[in-house]
């Protein structure tokens, strides 16, 4: 994901001619893992505490889920900073399209509407 994450940053961030479209397609993608990765994440620890608490495990086996749930907590925030940096890169991207179809509409042929006539 960080990796993906990387190109469409190049894209959206240093290129000017790049499709604003299709990396806002990918940041929705990668929006999307991200979010199922996440809901996974947190299942997980649910589930892992619920074992904790209610099962009956042995010394051994509460050790494994207690350092299962510590690798889980140290995946979230790392989670939700890919997270914040989709977001980013999904505003970015949508800002400069709109600049983009703003700046190309300046230039464009006047709409036939205002050659008309007013009464």
């Amino acid at each position: 994901m960080q990796t993906a994450l990387n190109a469409v940053s190049g894209q959206v961030l240093e290129s000017n001619d790049v499709s604003m479209e299709d990396a806002i397609d990918e940041l929705a993608r990668q929006e999307d893992i991200n979010g199922k990765v996440r809901l996974c994440l947190m299942d997980t620890q649910r589930a892992l505490t619920y074992l904790l608490r209610q099962a009956r495990l042995g010394s051994t086996q509460a050790d494994e889920v207690r350092e299962i749930m510590r690798d889980i907590e140290s995946l979230l925030p790392h989670n939700s900073f890919l997270f914040e940096k989709v977001n980013f890169l999904m505003d970015a991207a949508q800002g400069s399209s709109v600049s983009n179809k703003t700046r190309s509409s300046r230039f464009s042929p006047s709409p036939p509407w205002c050659f008309c006539r007013r009464p």
